[in-house]
């Protein structure tokens, strides 16, 4: 928790560990934020979608950013650092649209480092020499077709937090990649394909490793939290909410916030 900061003699307490409320969707399959001690890898939906610990994922304490421009994680998060991943059941997935959701966080600065992947695609941060001069993207590749390793330059940098996205739309067959920092404003970077026939047969949904048939295992060297998986393709705006369940206020924000609580004060005591 941060200490108590002070605006205009107006003193604001701003905590690290705000719960997040679930919404209350019928498509929500999965939601994984680790803060049950007794058992990290549960399902906080109640659906039962257990992940299974393959080479002993870590969980650790989440950092706390020196400043207010941060994501809420919670008090716990997964952390990557070798061969580990995270195993997601089938249940999560009903054979249609579905979308992923989770906040990430790299300690590698290079090469190829996976999020998610299945039998069909993979997503992954990238620092390759030879796509964008070296400098971060975010790479989706799909398993046939001829759309692999479509990437996308976009802010990724080592030892921050970012909301990641990847929505599957069966009725356009467009498979669309979203991800941004910590911000008030919801202004993703994007990147988008049209995904191969037959894409919606998956299987082995993957947390932290590519178990694609595209390149290597790639594993994550990072954190990894609130990962979620829906069985709908939601809409901008429904991942507008979610990005927004997470991203604290910037700081100007704060501080408007500090000085409309010092008028309140004032004009009580008036």
């Amino acid at each position: 928790m941060f200490g108590p900061r002070t605006w205009f003699g107006t003193v604001v307490v701003l905590s690290m560990a705000m719960a997040v409320t679930l919404p209350a969707r019928a498509d929500l399959m999965a939601s994984y934020g680790h803060e049950n001690a007794a058992d990290r890898l549960q399902d906080d939906t109640g659906n039962g979608n257990t992940l299974t610990n393959v080479n002993a994922v870590g969980f650790v304490a989440a950092p706390i950013d020196s400043d207010f421009f941060y994501f809420e994680v919670g008090d716990t998060v997964a952390q990557f650092s070798g061969s580990e991943y995270l195993q997601v059941p089938d249940g999560v997935y009903a054979d249609g649209s579905f979308t992923f959701t989770g906040l990430v966080n790299t300690a590698q600065s290079g090469a190829f480092q996976t999020i998610l992947s299945s039998s069909r695609f993979r997503l992954q941060r990238a620092a390759y020499s030879s796509w964008n001069d070296g400098e971060p993207v975010l790479n989706m590749s799909v398993v046939t077709g001829g759309d692999n390793n479509d990437w996308v330059a976009c802010d990724f940098e080592v030892g921050e937090w970012y909301f990641v996205a990847l929505r599957y739309d069966q009725s356009t067959n467009e498979l669309k990649s979203f991800i941004q920092g910590a911000s008030g404003v919801w202004s993703p970077t994007t990147n988008d394909v049209t995904a191969p026939t037959g894409f919606n047969d998956l299987t082995n949904i993957t947390l932290g490793r590519n178990v694609s048939s595209v390149g290597g295992p790639d594993n994550w060297n990072g954190m990894i939290d609130s990962a979620r998986f829906y069985s709908t393709a939601l809409s901008n705006a429904e991942l507008k909410s979610v990005f927004f369940e997470f991203s604290v206020p910037e700081p100007s924000s704060i501080g408007l916030l500090a000085v409309c609580l010092c008028s309140l004060l004032l004009r009580r005591r008036r």
